[in-house]
């Protein structure tokens, strides 16, 4: 789809079935590098990869 803007924006409907109550330890959820945005960062955000040691 695109916007008369000039956004153009792609959607995928994942339909898979995700078991829910699953436990991550604080330690690796602390690991995750995610930078906020600077505009609602606390719905708008980057997950940015791994640096491997």
């Amino acid at each position: 789809m695109k916007k008369h803007e000039g956004l153009e924006v792609q959607a995928n409907l994942d339909e898979s079935r995700y078991e829910i109550g699953i436990k991550v330890a604080d330690q690796d959820f602390n690991s995750i590098a995610i930078e906020p945005h600077s505009w609602r960062g606390e719905w708008n955000y980057i997950i940015k990869p791994r640096v491997s040691p």
